[in-house]
């Protein structure tokens, strides 16, 4: 037996242990349940691929090769994992049909292929499968969607905006989840050629499989590493996902007793000076302007406004926007969103629907009203 053979079964422990961690703990993810738990699956379902791994390599073939059914599903949770971080919507529900009904197509070719019998080794089976070339063909279809999943999600993280410019030391941390994404980015194109070539040189698979059960483990060590480090509130803009947010009385521990008259001079100076039309209007901007801290600022608002940093200045962008969506010949969604302080349409859109429950196209056929211009 090759000694690289226990390497899946130390990964899939590692990675059992890691997802539980996640769960269980907070950790620097923040207060986001889903967030936690959407990692924690794309870890689980890493660690049952290991498992497959362990038992195909040596010798238990009636019980292996289960993980590539489910092997659709990296990359979308993945992504999922992205949007939850990055605070993005999606429609999740859309996704999670289309996902459940693809998974049962799989199962209804894929399945039959693993009760070939008459050959030890099950990928020689193929040859006399009907559908072959379907698998194949599909399965690196699957990989390079994958990809496609991933490296999304590392642009939609790239492009975000963040709602706090992180000092040095914090930029650091910052920098992990980016080693995480490039990680992964690399474990899914390794996943890729490891389909490719296990199709078309049956003879070197455990190989590929070894390797790529290596760069589990090395996912799994990046990961634990750079999860302490998560800065969320760089993009929720919700400072109680800092340590403070680990006290049992929300800011039990500040400085700032009483908070609402430094909420009194924020307000005035949002509103009357229209800051929230600044796109680089920061916690950070704030801070200097009020000579306070960050987590003050963000104290302040969440306790007075009741809503998060991000929330309460898009609030007054939302209302701008809306006067100017019913004007009688109003400018594109894209220039509206630009004029009242967003970065990008799609910014706009989950904002204004978020605030709204109506897209910003919808808000202007119910509520506009030629009769009045």
């Amino acid at each position: 037996m090759h000694i690289l053979d226990f390497v899946p079964l130390f990964s899939a422990v590692f990675g059992i242990l890691l997802g539980l961690f996640i769960l269980v703990k907070r950790t620097g993810l923040g207060k986001n349940k889903r967030l936690r738990l959407v990692l924690a699956l794309l870890i689980f379902l890493m660690s049952f691929t290991a498992i497959d791994y362990y038992l195909f390599l040596n010798g238990h073939y009636d019980y292996s090769g289960f993980s590539a059914l489910y092997d659709h599903l990296i990359g979308f949770l993945f992504y999922y994992f992205i949007t939850l971080f990055t605070g993005t919507e999606i429609p999740v529900k859309k996704w999670g049909i289309i996902l459940i009904i693809y998974t049962v197509i799989r199962y209804a070719f894929i399945l039959p292929y693993f009760q070939l019998e008459g050959s030890e080794y099950p990928l020689e089976a193929m040859n006399d499968y009907p559908l072959k070339y379907f698998i194949i063909v599909e399965y690196i279809i699957v990989g390079f969607v994958n990809m496609i999943l991933v490296i999304a999600g590392y642009f939609l993280f790239k492009n975000k905006p963040q709602y706090a410019i992180l000092d040095a030391n914090r930029q650091i941390h910052l920098q992990w989840i980016k080693i995480v994404i490039i990680a992964i980015i690399i474990l899914t194109f390794s996943i890729l050629i490891s389909a490719i070539m296990s199709f078309f040189d049956f003879g070197h698979l455990k190989a590929y499989l070894r390797i790529e059960t290596l760069l589990y483990v090395v996912f799994f060590l990046v990961l634990a590493f750079s999860m302490m480090q998560f800065p969320v509130f760089i993009f929720t803009g919700d400072y109680e996902d800092l340590e403070q947010a680990n006290s049992r009385t929300k800011y039990s521990k500040s400085s700032l007793s009483d908070s609402s008259e430094l909420f009194a001079r924020i307000e005035k100076a949002v509103v009357q000076e229209k800051l929230y039309l600044n796109q680089e209007l920061k916690l950070n901007s704030l801070a200097d302007r009020f000579n306070k801290s960050i987590h003050h600022i963000s104290q302040a608002i969440n306790e007075n406004a009741h809503k998060t940093f991000p929330d309460y200045i898009n609030q007054f962008r939302i209302e701008e926007a809306k006067k100017k969506l019913l004007k009688p010949e109003p400018d594109t969604i894209f220039a509206i969103a630009i004029d009242v302080g967003f970065n990008s349409k799609a910014n706009f859109y989950y904002a204004f629907k978020k605030l709204t429950h109506c897209t910003p196209t919808a808000f202007r056929k119910k509520h506009y009203d030629p009769g009045k211009s």
